[in-house]
Order: structure tokens, then C-alpha cells, then sequence
């Protein structure tokens, strides 16, 4: 028979488990230590109760006497209530209470009830991921196989293939990991200086090829006005950031999901929402509040035809409660859904914050795109004193256009933002002046392009290039040209991790010299002379 080990540990209640026949299968410390003699598993109710029947395995509560002489209390009798659960079949739960009245049963049952729900979701949180695991690691195995058949132009599509499921595997275990470490020592937060736009904007666009593949429109909108410099934990933040991007693209099939970064200075600190908007599958509002438990999806089936494992939600309310904030989700089946996190971050004091693009001067006509995509636009080219009007069609863009040509006031750009794989129909308008975000691999001759993701990076790399005179182009491409060199010397003895990590370093230009463990490490280091050791602890 199975006795569910992890369970007792969550019940206050002196507690037995025993079978059908009345034999002992478990017996909590605090029940044993009700006996002079304490009963172990493999004894019989028999030597321990006076009478012990058929009825005695049914539900309910009262009052059992117990043999003389085997209680370190005179009384002679137990105070019990007796269930018993369909996950466990062929298995009772007598319970000890101080006082048989109905609200301590009350409170008994529904303790009782809430453990074995978390069991029952810790069992199929195991089911899960090891399907999880198990399914990545085929996949893995399977398209390395194809790739040491393949055409050499075959090969770099299965190993971008290779990498996406590698990468989805290692989050998984990172998640994990996380979790448990979490559960264990509560969460730590560091206290360094580090860029939230640059954080958030890096985690959006390594998402990107996935969003891509699903024809999922994805950006990242930062604050215009942002901080570029705070000081907190910026891995716990990029965490909170990846989880709640990460469920938001598994769970979405078309449409899009558009990621915020809004702050608000309440003085020594700001509060932080990072807000996830998406058009996929929703949530039932009843369900909200149960999707950040451990182990929990909104329905079983959810699992089967996403995956997942019920864990990445839970890790968020973690962090964001370890970060003096709050979540909140807003969603309807079939309409997408809004997560919203609150963080505190400090602010940095040594930060100054930079004046925005000067866009004084410019009049920008904005054509298509999601409602989320044009207000951000709008914002960011008000806020540089930019002129904004919106076109709803190509037809009404091009009405504006000779309405401001015939009123000698032009349109210095008009910004295009249309679906996938769509070229603007703008005849009547100089291509000079089109400016088209696109994907990154559209290219289109003639027309000027802003790559996507959307990010405010991007847009403000593009309008200080458009508005920066060549002489000072060189002159920054020139110093983006100057990079940094190092000597490294690395310590790691797995040796594919070794291999990797050698290629991925000398690519950048620096030196590696590479060894297998720190002992030889430290010789190394006494000996020559390295900007930069890297171990493997």
C-alpha cells in the first residue's frame, strides 16, 4: 500500500494511518507520544483499542476507549475523527483532537482537505515535468540524429531547433531549482546598481524568434522617462520579468503580447509595474487567484495541449511579494489576458537622469499597428515636442499628406507599422520619408526600417542616428568598434561546458586560457597575469 509520506508533515493532528484490516501503516510522532508503549506501523488497532469492528472504519467523529494502562493521560479514551480519500484508496485517517466539539472537526476536515489538494497538485506537478523533461530530451535526441544525416543546408535549421528546446528544458530546470531554493531559504535580495530598461528590454528580445515562429506580435514598452539606473536585484527582476513574458507566449496562439515598464518615483524608491499584455486563451476570473499556487494550471487539460508544470506563476508571487509589491491579473476566456506586477526598487542616487531625443521640429504620421503600439508612440514622440497625427487607413494617410504639402507644413516622417510580411501601399508618398517597422529579416530597398521587437532602445538608436550629424557617426562608430580585449583565464571540468564557453568567449576577441578545476586554476593565476577568472563552483 502507499502511504503518503509528505503529507502527514503538513497536519498539526496526532494522526494514524492504517488499512482495512486495522493494521498500522503510519503513526505520527506526536500520536506515539500519547502512549507509554507507542504503537509503530505493523501493529494491530486491536492492541491498542477495546473494541474494533467494520464500523469502526467508517467517517465521522466520537469518542474511542483505549486499553488500560497504555495512555500517559488517565482518561482511558481518544477523541478522534476518521476520514478517509479516494486518492488513497483502501486507507484510513484517525485523527486525535483536545476537544471533539463541531468546530474543531470543522477546522480538522478542511486542513485535511487543503493537504491532500497539495498533494494531489504535487503528484501531478511530477507527472508534468518529468513529461516535460522527458519530451525535450526526445525532441533534442531526435533532431541531432537528423542532423548528422542532413544536407549542410539543413543543419542550421535543426540546430536552431536544438537550441529552442534546449533553452525551453533549461528554464524548466531553472524553475525548478529556483522553487525549491526558495522554498528552503526564502528569497535573498541583492543590492546593486543595474539598467531595468536594459533587463527587460534583453529578456523581450531573446524571446523574439519564439513570438516570431508563432507569428505573435511581441515589444518591449519602456517608459519614455525611465530610470537607467536603480539599485536592487536585477536576476530576481529579470526572473520575474521571463516568467511572466514566458506564460504569457505559451499561452497565446495569434495575436499579440506587448510588454510594459512604467515607473513611479515615490523618492528614496520607485514602484515598478511591469505590465504583460496578451490576446491568448484567458483565464476564467474565478480562477485568477489559483493560478499562482504551486503545481496549479487553470485546468488539467491546459497542461496536455500547452505543457507547463504549474511552477512559473507560483515563482512570480514569490518574488514579487520578496520585493514589497503585489500582482494582479486581469483576464476573460478567449479575450487574453493582463498581468500586472508592482515591485519596489531603490533609486540610485548617483543617477542623473538624460534629457529625451529633441524631436522639436519633426511632424510624424502614424499608420496601422495595435492600439497599445500607437499610444506609446505617441507618447514618445510628445514627450521629444514632436508633432503626432494618426492615419486609420493608407487612404487617409495619403489625404493627409497633400492636405500638409498643400498648407506648406510636411509630414517629416510617416512611420508605417503593419502586419508580418506586408509591404506599405503609400504610392503617393516619397519613399524617402516612409519609415517601416518590421521584422528583421523584411527587407525592403529603399525604405528605411525599425526592426522589431519595438523597444525604446531601438527607437531612440534610430531617431539619435536620424537626427545625429556624420561626422559624429563616424565618431561613435568608432568607438563602438574599440572593444574591450581581456585575458581570461576559466575553470571548468565538464568539457563540453568548457568547449562552449572557450568558442563563445575567444569569438568576442578576448584570450582564454582554460583549465579543469581550481586547484590548477590558482597555479595558473600565481603565474600569469589575467584580467578575469572565471570558476565553475
Amino acid at each position: 500500500m502507499v502511504v503518503p509520506n509528505s503529507l502527514p508533515h503538513l497536519l498539526p493532528w496526532p494522526l494514524i494511518i492504517y488499512s482495512t484490516t486495522g493494521i498500522i501503516l503510519y503513526a505520527s510522532h506526536s500520536f506515539k507520544n500519547l502512549f507509554i508503549k507507542p504503537p509503530v506501523e505493523g501493529d494491530s488497532l486491536e492492541t491498542i483499542f477495546t473494541e474494533f469492528s467494520p464500523e469502526f472504519n467508517l467517517n465521522g467523529s466520537g469518542r474511542i476507549e483505549t486499553k488500560n494502562g497504555l495512555l500517559k493521560s488517565p482518561e482511558g479514551y481518544l477523541d478522534v475523527v476518521i476520514t478517509s480519500d479516494d486518492h488513497y484508496p483502501k486507507q484510513f485517517w484517525l485523527f486525535v483532537i483536545s476537544n471533539p466539539d463541531s468546530s474543531k472537526n470543522n477546522a480538522l476536515t478542511e486542513s485535511l482537505q487543503k493537504a491532500q489538494l497539495s498533494l494531489k497538485q504535487q503528484s501531478l506537478f511530477i507527472a508534468n515535468i518529468c513529461h516535460e523533461i522527458r519530451n525535450s530530451l526526445s525532441i533534442i535526441q531526435g533532431l541531432c540524429e537528423i542532423n548528422f544525416e542532413a544536407k549542410t543546408e539543413e543543419k542550421d535549421l535543426t540546430l536552431q531547433k536544438v537550441f529552442h528546446y534546449s533553452y525551453e528544458l533549461k528554464n524548466l530546470v531553472q524553475d525548478v531549482l529556483d522553487f525549491s531554493s526558495y522554498e528552503i531559504g526564502g528569497i535573498i535580495l541583492e543590492k546593486i546598481p543595474f539598467d531595468p530598461v536594459q533587463v527587460f528590454e534583453e529578456i523581450v528580445t531573446l524571446n523574439y524568434p519564439t513570438t516570431q515562429r508563432k507569428n505573435i506580435e511581441l515589444a518591449a514598452l519602456a517608459c519614455p522617462q525611465s530610470p537607467r539606473s536603480v539599485i536592487g536585484d536585477s536576476m530576481k527582476f529579470r526572473r520575474l520579468i521571463l516568467n511572466l513574458l514566458s506564460n504569457a507566449i505559451k499561452f497565446t496562439e495569434k495575436g499579440f503580447v506587448h510588454c510594459y515598464l512604467n515607473f513611479k518615483d515615490q523618492g528614496s524608491h520607485y514602484l515598478v509595474n511591469i505590465i504583460v499584455h496578451d490576446s491568448g486563451i484567458g483565464i476564467e476570473p474565478k480562477q485568477c487567484s489559483s493560478i499562482f499556487e504551486p503545481f496549479t494550471q487553470a485546468e488539467d487539460s491546459t497542461a496536455r495541449r500547452f505543457g507547463g508544470y504549474g511552477l512559473g506563476l507560483s515563482i512570480v508571487r514569490d518574488l514579487v511579494k520578496a520585493m514589497d509589491g503585489y500582482i494582479e491579473v486581469n483576464s476573460e476566456i478567449g479575450l487574453g489576458s493582463k498581468f500586472i506586477a508592482a515591485v519596489k526598487l531603490d533609486a540610485n542616487p548617483q543617477y542623473e537622469f538624460p534629457h529625451h531625443i529633441d524631436l522639436t521640429g519633426n511632424k510624424v504620421l502614424l499608420i496601422g499597428g495595435h492600439a497599445d503600439i500607437q499610444n506609446w508612440l505617441i507618447d514618445y514622440f510628445t514627450r521629444g515636442n514632436a508633432k503626432v497625427i494618426l492615419a486609420a487607413s493608407n487612404q487617409e494617410a495619403e489625404e493627409l499628406w497633400h492636405q500638409s504639402i498643400g498648407k506648406s507644413d510636411p509630414f517629416t516622417q510617416v512611420i508605417v507599422d503593419l502586419p508580418q510580411d506586408t509591404a506599405p501601399n503609400l504610392t503617393l508618398i516619397p519613399l524617402d520619408k516612409i519609415i517601416l517597422i518590421a521584422d528583421r529579416d523584411l527587407h525592403l530597398r529603399g525604405i528605411k526600417q525599425i526592426p522589431k521587437p519595438l523597444t525604446l532602445s531601438v527607437l531612440n538608436h534610430f531617431f539619435g542616428q536620424s537626427l545625429t550629424q556624420p561626422h559624429e557617426l563616424n565618431s561613435m562608430n568608432k568607438e563602438n568598434d574599440s572593444k574591450l580585449k581581456l585575458k581570461i583565464l576559466l575553470a571548468e571540468d565538464n568539457e563540453v561546458n568548457r568547449e562552449v564557453t572557450c568558442r563563445r568567449l575567444k569569438s568576442f576577441g578576448h584570450e582564454v586560457t582554460a583549465t579543469v578545476d581550481g586547484q590548477a586554476a590558482l597555479e595558473l593565476w600565481r603565474s600569469k597575469n589575467f584580467d578575469l577568472i572565471l570558476v565553475d563552483l
